[in-house]
C-alpha cells in the first residue's frame, strides 16, 4: 500500500536509498486521503518499524517485514499533535494527499528528531508542484504533487520555497480580501482554498527554517549521504558548498 498523494502514481522505492532515520513507532490513521476521516475501525494504535528513505516513510508490521505501508513525505509537514491529549511524545504527519496521521515516539527527544528528519527530507527532496489543473468548474482544485525528487541544490530549493512563501502570502491576501457571504454557494470551495493557502504558507516557512538552522546541519548532510548516485543534485561541489 502507497500515499503519494495522487490516486494515478504510485510511490516507488529506490533501493540504493540508504536509511535516514530508523526504529518504532506506533502510528494511528486520523484522516484518510483526500482529508476523508478515517473510519473508526481502522483508527486504532498500531506498532511499527520504520524506516525513512528517500522521500518515503515505510512502516513495517513488527511481526512481519514483508507487510509493509509506505507514506509519501514529499511536499509532507510533520509537526506536534497539540490537539491530542491521549498519549504522550505523540506528532503528527499531514502527508500530500491531506491524509493525516498520529505518530507515537518512545521520547520527546526521539519526537523531536523524527520531525527533523521528516521535515528536512521533505524540505530537500520535494520538486516543485505542477499547475493547478485546468478547469471549467468554479471549485477549488490543488495542484498536483509531484513524487519525484527534486534535482536542485539546497540553495536552489531555499530560494523557490521562499518565492513561494511570497507567492502565498499575496495570494492570501487578495483571498481573504474576496470572502463570500457564509450562505453563499462558493462559500465552501473559498474556505477550502483559504485552508490550502494557509497550510501551504506554514509548510514553506517550516521548509526554509529547516533548511537555514545550524542545529539540524548534521540531518541535512544525512539526507544527502543518504540517497543513490543517480541524484543529480549530489555531487561534492554542491555538498561542500551547502555547509553552513
Amino acid at each position: 500500500n502507497s500515499s503519494s498523494g495522487n490516486p494515478y502514481i504510485e510511490l516507488k522505492i529506490d533501493s540504493k536509498d540508504k536509511v535516514i532515520c530508523e526504529g518504532l513507532l506506533n502510528r494511528k490513521s486520523v484522516m484518510d486521503p483526500g482529508g476523508r476521516r478515517t473510519p473508526a475501525m481502522k483508527r486504532n494504535w498500531r506498532q511499527f518499524y520504520c524506516l525513512l528513505k528517500g522521500i518515503i516513510l515505510l512502516f513495517y508490521k513488527h511481526d512481519s517485514m514483508n507487510d509493509v505501508h509506505s507514506v509519501g513525505i514529499h511536499h509532507a509537514l510533520a509537526g506536534y499533535a497539540k490537539d491530542y491529549k491521549k498519549r504522550a511524545y505523540v506528532f503528527k504527519i499531514i502527508a500530500a494527499d491531506w491524509s493525516v496521521y498520529y505518530i507515537q515516539a518512545k521520547n520527546q527527544d526521539d519526537v523531536r528528531q523524527w520531525m527533523d528528519c521528516i521535515n528536512v527530507a521533505a524540505a530537500m527532496l520535494s520538486s516543485p508542484p505542477l499547475p493547478a489543473p485546468v478547469s471549467s468548474s468554479m471549485r477549488f482544485q490543488r495542484p498536483v504533487m509531484p513524487v519525484s525528487k527534486a534535482k536542485l541544490t539546497k540553495e536552489q530549493q531555499l530560494q523557490h520555497h521562499n518565492s513561494q512563501i511570497k507567492s502565498l502570502e499575496e495570494e492570501l491576501s487578495f483571498h481573504t480580501k474576496d470572502k463570500p457571504d457564509i450562505h453563499d454557494k462558493h462559500y465552501l470551495d473559498w474556505e477550502n482554498k483559504l485552508d490550502y493557502l494557509e497550510f501551504e504558507a506554514k509548510r514553506f516557512r517550516a521548509y526554509c527554517s529547516v533548511l537555514t538552522s545550524s542545529r539540524l546541519e548534521n540531518i541535512r548532510q544525512s539526507v544527502l549521504a543518504s540517497l543513490s548516485n543517480d541524484n543529480d543534485n549530489l555531487d561534492d561541489q554542491n555538498i561542500n558548498k551547502n555547509v553552513e
